[in-house]
């Protein structure tokens, strides 16, 4: 097992037991995240794995960090295009705030 650091969200309608189950999830090297917007995580995790084959390609094909990043960045404008119409969603928020993905893990 590598020990590469890593992200998740916990989707959740009660806050109490999302709370805490981040709490006994979570390490330093685990961050979990938590939101009650189910739907958008689950969405966003669908698209997110769609996204991640491609970057698997990218790499097996070995055309290198820098076409990696262009993939990501693309993938991360088409993401917040389709979560337009869920705007006023707090995870889709989120994303759309950040402004890019945390590539330092991929």
């Amino acid at each position: 097992m590598q020990d590469f650091p890593t992200a998740t969200v916990i989707g959740c309608n009660d806050a109490e037991l999302r709370n805490e189950s981040a709490r006994h999830l979570g390490s330093p090297r685990f961050r979990v995240y938590t939101s009650q917007e189910v739907t958008s995580i689950e969405l966003g995790g669908a698209l997110k794995n769609v996204f991640a084959v491609a970057a698997g390609i990218s790499d097996g094909l070995r055309l290198g960090d820098n076409s990696k990043a262009a993939l990501v960045t693309r993938s991360l404008a088409e993401l917040v295009r389709l979560g337009l119409p869920w705007e006023e969603r707090a995870s889709f928020l989120w994303i759309k705030r950040r402004g890019r993905f945390d590539c330092d893990l991929l």
